[in-house]
């Protein structure tokens, strides 16, 4: 009998039909549950697959947890370079240095609290220090990478859980190739514990009703990863779905 299954794809597998099969088949989903979607991402080639396949932006954004491989072999501003790209495009992932993954942390069920991503070591410099070369490999990530926005969002009424279901379905069904990823912990209507929710593009997760606030804050806290889609038309209509006000924490 197994404890875990591990799931490896190739480098060019699209995380969406995965995440499906796993979250929609019947006699899957009676088996097994997804614990977290781990991505790897190669400091030294990092520009050549971020930019000639969207693949690998939409593998950056369904991660959980993100593992920088091979920086030993770049330079250190160029991984830095990559660590801040990593953080602009998936601001909820755990971002960590293959040399200083843990494979139990990795492995581990998540957390349902969105995180901010441990950042490289100060000693990684900062991205836009170094050679030329490193400063222009910094801003080609930036460029090919300037049409993700992520975007975290804070309601500070309880949402009304139909209306909302009705608001994701309409997003999804109209942006959903453009909705890369959503994550977030609810405070709903008449419930005194929140609801954790997590898409994948068109994939929506069974939401998790947990058993009580993982933080004093009990605001709703939504992460959007979106793709050519203008952050503040988003926040004022799910501000215009849920009558509640809206706020932004951070959207880069």
């Amino acid at each position: 009998m197994f404890d875990r299954v591990v799931i490896e794809t190739t480098g060019l597998a699209d995380p969406g039909p995965i995440l499906y099969t796993l979250a929609g088949e019947p006699v899957v989903r009676h088996h097994f549950r997804l614990d977290n979607v781990i991505t790897t991402v190669d400091a030294v080639n990092a520009l050549l697959h971020l930019s000639r396949n969207p693949e690998g932006i939409k593998q950056v954004a369904a991660a959980d947890r993100l593992v920088i491989t091979k920086t030993d072999l770049a330079s250190p501003s160029q991984a830095a370079a990559v660590f801040e790209a990593l953080r602009r495009l998936n601001a909820s992932a755990d971002v960590v240095d293959a040399v200083d993954a843990d494979p139990d942390r990795l492995l581990a069920t998540l957390p349902v609290e969105p995180q901010r991503p441990r950042l490289r070591p100060a000693s990684a410099g900062s991205a836009d220090a170094g050679s030329g070369t490193d400063r222009s490999f910094a801003e080609q990530l930036r460029r090919h990478a300037a049409d993700v926005a992520s975007l975290s969002l804070a309601l500070d009424e309880p949402l009304d859980w139909s209306a909302f279901g009705v608001w994701l379905s309409m997003l999804l069904n109209r942006h959903g190739e453009n909705v890369l990823r959503v994550k977030g912990i609810l405070q709903v209507q008449g419930l005194p514990a929140p609801v954790f929710i997590n898409a994948v593009q068109h994939i929506v997760h069974p939401p998790q009703h947990l058993e009580r606030w993982p933080t004093p804050d009990h605001r709703s806290r939504i992460v959007f990863i979106t793709r050519g889609l203008d952050p503040a038309l988003l926040r004022r209509s799910l501000a215009a779905f849920s009558g509640s006000i809206v706020s932004a924490d951070s959207c880069v």
